[in-house]
Order: C-alpha cells, then structure tokens, then sequence
C-alpha cells in the first residue's frame, strides 16, 4: 500500500482545507518547494499535488511552483486541480508530471474520458469527492447527481484504472477514513482504489493497510494534515503501510 503525501497549493501557499471550505483553511507554509523536500528526504516516492485555485477557477493557477517541484525535486507527481482540457492534460504531462488528475470534466462530460487517446487515459485518475454519497465537483463548490457508486462505475466503463476516493466531511478533520465507503467501492469495482480524508494517527495506516489484505484493489492512501500537524510521521507511516 502506497503513502503518498499532499500538497494543496493556493496563492503560492501550502494549505489545507477543513472539508473542503475555502474560507477554513489553515496556512502551513509559503515555501511548496520546501515541503517537497521534505517528504522526499522522509521516503515519499509520489507527491499528491492539488493546485486548489486552479480547482476553484477552472485552470491552473500555481504552475510557476509546480514546475520548479517537478524539475528541482524528482518524485512522481500526481496532479489535478483545473485541468479540465485535453490540451490542459497534455501540457502538464509534457512538463513530467506523471499521472494527472480529474473530476469536474469527468462528470460533466460523460464523453470526455473516452475522446482522449489511449496512452492519455491512462495517465489519468478520477478523484470521486463525495459529501452524504454524493459526487462534488468544482473544488467541492458543486454538486453533480451522481453517487459514489454510479461515478465509480461509470468511469470504470471508460477505461480508467485508478480512482481516488475522497469523503469531504471527513477531509481535514483528523477523524480516521470512512471505512464503510472504502468497503462499498472496493467490492464494486477492479479498479485500484487511493482513499483520501481523515487520517488522523498511525493506527489508521494500520486499518487500511489491514483492509488491504482483504482488498488487493486498495492502492494506497493520501495524508494531508496529520503530517503537517505532525499527528504522524511520513518514514513510521510508509514502513507501516509496506510491512
């Protein structure tokens, strides 16, 4: 199972929202680089980037940063936040970013998965954000009529392979994951499953990986605020998760 530490970038800063309101954010750095780093030196292979204006306003806003984390730090970076074009897509990829991430597009344009080429698609995975077990979009400012399980299946009928599964009500809150939803997607779907929200302490690495045992589709897991709050530490979480 993967740990794969975040960064939410917004006006330069590194931020975490509390279930995803923008006028709940906490500021933990100016420096993403800094941050970059970090989780680096502390064993991160992949870097979980969301440029939370770009989210916001439909295209990329920090990409300055982003591109110097890409080129100056050398991990894996999976990014999403505004890229809601092929072009976008494309351009972001050119520049060595290595899985791209989507969702508003996604589900406002069921044809739009399947438009793009094949070696394109598979540089893509769809993050389902959910609230009451419906999907959000728009940086969790809208709402689709979608739920969890129809987004899931939905996309899965298009292609993609990997799929991030985020409860907002728990995203920044350090109240553990929603492990009955986990449950819910794995058993509906082949796809490789990444959950995001709520991870509070190392003994919840301890429950998804041993959910992990049951569910060979649970890819990994994203941590935000517990590793900037220091509610847990990047090395002990990694060596937890790979025992």
């Amino acid at each position: 199972m993967i740990i794969t530490p975040a960064i939410d970038i917004r006006q330069g800063n590194v931020v975490r929202l509390f279930r995803g309101l923008y006028n709940k954010q906490t500021i933990y750095s100016t420096d993403p680089l800094g941050f970059a780093e970090k989780w680096k030196e502390q064993g991160a292979e992949i870097l979980h980037i969301i440029d939370l204006d770009g989210a916001f306003y439909g295209e990329s806003k920090n990409m300055d940063v982003i591109e110097k984390i890409i080129k100056q730090i050398g991990l894996k970076v999976h990014l999403g936040g505004g890229l809601r074009t092929e072009a976008a897509i494309k351009n972001v990829l050119a520049m060595g970013v290595h899985k791209v991430i989507i969702s508003t597009k996604a589900f406002e344009d069921d044809t739009f998965l399947i438009k793009l080429d094949s070696a394109t698609r598979s540089k893509v995975i769809v993050s389902i954000d959910s609230k009451a077990g419906v999907v959000l979009d728009k940086g969790w400012t809208g709402q689709t009529d979608l739920t969890v399980l129809q987004a899931l299946r939905q996309i899965e009928k298009q292609g993609v392979k990997t799929a991030v599964i985020t409860d907002v009500s728990s995203d920044g809150t350090l109240q553990g994951p929603n492990i009955e939803l986990l449950k819910q997607v794995l058993t509906s779907c082949q796809m490789n499953i990444i959950s995001a929200g709520g991870i509070s302490c190392i003994e919840d690495i301890k429950t998804l990986k041993k959910l992990s045992l049951d569910y060979a589709n649970l890819y990994g897991t994203i941590i935000g605020k517990a590793l900037y709050e220091e509610k847990i530490d990047l090395k002990e979480a990694i060596n937890c998760a790979g025992s």
